[in-house]
């Protein structure tokens, strides 16, 4: 017998009913103080401790949410302190409701696909938060079509007004970097954007070419690169660059990852050791490290964190409110990355 059959078998015999014994043991408000306290220590002295599993089962709740990573091969995974410093975030906001943060990464979106339809049969956890948005975003409809509870870091063309996301400015931060090159009397100004159907690297890439074209200034289109989020992509973008008959004066990065890919790039050029930067959204420690001081923008990735789960919390307990859309701001961080040459 288990200790739970033995535990409602004692407390039958002293007339208490089943569903009373059931009701104290899930903190009912229903029972009676004297019930349930009753209840509790028969338990206490039995040894008993109740199925937390089986119970979330039965209620249909897991307890946790997943932080889906974006997407990439084993020798390239995107490992950066930026998803840890926000998953610290996330879960000191959401321990408070018992809830738990799984963080998951698949090695390409076609495998990311199928895991996300087991997630969703199998009902493996309550919220899933989307990373890598794309312009348009297949999971997106799929999540929608199962009334699957899901809230985005990032945009994407796909959403609608009842979609859950937090995002970043980036349009705003490419046109401050941009304008910034601009008034300081620079006309070939590079940008290394994200490609791949990234939303945020489309709104960085048209606010660049806005900003470019409201000063009246030709874009190059050699000078605009789009990768991925990573060193490697840095480094090939300054190579294009710096081997290129007509090279910029300067460069304008989405991320301080792909903005020291290039400064490695560059120490390698005979003539050109640096090209004035911005580094765009530093997400790492790495920049810190890098002469000149970058100049970019250092986000509060804790309040990022704390954003995303008020915006799932609502999606749980307030389905059919208004959903939580909120934009972060952008502030240059002042460096002498923008304005430094060798």
């Amino acid at each position: 017998m288990s200790n739970e059959e033995h535990l409602y078998q004692n407390l039958i015999y002293s007339t208490k009913p089943i569903a009373t014994v059931s009701r104290a043991l899930n903190g009912r408000q229903d029972v009676s103080a004297q019930t349930q306290e009753r209840v509790l220590l028969a338990a206490q002295s039995l040894g008993y401790s109740p199925n937390i599993a089986g119970r979330n089962l039965r209620k249909g709740r897991m307890n946790t949410v997943i932080l889906m990573l974006p997407a990439g091969n084993s020798d390239d995974c995107y490992s950066s302190s930026f998803f840890m410093r926000i998953a610290c975030g996330l879960q000191a906001s959401l321990k408070s409701a018992g809830i738990d943060v799984i963080l998951h990464v698949s090695m390409n979106m076609s495998e990311e696909m199928i895991w996300l339809r087991n997630v969703v049969e199998q009902n493996m956890t309550d919220a899933l938060i989307l990373t890598d948005t794309k312009i348009n975003d297949s999971r997106i409809p799929f999540l929608n079509a199962h009334s699957f509870p899901f809230v985005m870091l990032g945009r994407s063309n796909s959403q609608d007004e009842n979609t859950h996301w937090v995002d970043f400015d980036f349009a705003k931060l490419a046109a401050l970097s941009t304008r910034r090159f601009i008034t300081q009397g620079h006309t070939r100004i590079a940008l290394s954007s994200l490609g791949n159907q990234s939303m945020q690297g489309m709104l960085f890439t048209q606010s660049y070419r806005d900003t470019m074209s409201a000063y009246g200034l030709e874009i190059d289109e050699n000078l605009i690169s789009e990768g991925e989020l990573n060193e490697k992509s840095g480094f090939q973008s300054a190579d294009k660059w710096l081997t290129s008959t007509n090279p910029p004066t300067a460069a304008v990065f989405i991320n301080d990852l792909q903005a020291v890919g290039a400064f490695f790039r560059m120490k390698k050029h005979p003539l050109q050791t640096s090209l004035p930067s911005f580094f765009g959204i530093i997400s790492s420690d790495i920049s810190s490290f890098i002469e000149p001081s970058p100049s970019g923008c250092v986000l509060p990735l804790h309040l990022l964190g704390e954003a995303l789960a008020d915006a799932v919390l609502h999606a749980l307990q307030h389905p059919k409110d208004m959903a939580v859309q909120r934009l972060f701001d952008v502030k240059i961080t002042e460096g002498l990355s923008h304005s430094y040459i060798e």
